[in-house]
């Protein structure tokens, strides 16, 4: 991911992942993107100005990127985004939220609204993986744009 400019930060913990091996692969591609592993924070809420930790603590932001694991996490029906009955986020062929576009839903967490079917994203690794990259790329593509109007 090329971001040149651009501070980022993963709150959460690598616990998910048991293997060793993972972790520490993923600790050293974090580190060389220069980004900030901030551990035992779990994010229970998105405002504008940032994410909220359940500490209270505020973690300041320009773009949220949440990831929630296997499944759709409840918290996108409680903030009143369109969801389907398992709590994926209803968008469109961009990823975008059909009720609020300004969000990206990828992976497990989105049911992509498709014209002929409607169908949702199979369940995998293979699919969170190309659909997150999509994502990413939707979230630089409008940070350059937004750059580029300052």
């Amino acid at each position: 991911m090329d971001a040149p400019g651009k501070e980022f930060a993963l709150a959460g913990s690598l616990g998910a992942f048991q293997n060793g091996r993972v972790q520490r692969v993923l600790r050293r591609d974090l580190a060389k993107l220069g980004g900030q592993l901030i551990e035992n924070e779990r994010v229970v809420a998105v405002r504008q100005d940032g994410a909220i930790a359940e500490s209270g603590r505020l973690l300041p932001c320009d773009y949220c990127v949440w990831a929630a694991g296997m499944r759709a996490p409840a918290i996108s029906r409680q903030a009143g985004i369109s969801c389907d009955e398992c709590d994926r986020v209803l968008v469109g062929a961009d990823l975008r939220s059909i009720s609020h576009p300004f969000i990206v839903a990828a992976g497990d967490s989105a049911h992509p609204v498709a014209p002929t079917t409607g169908a949702p994203y199979r369940p995998s690794a293979l699919t969170a993986a190309v659909s997150g990259v999509y994502a990413a790329e939707q979230v630089i593509a409008r940070t350059r744009r937004e750059d580029s109007t300052v």
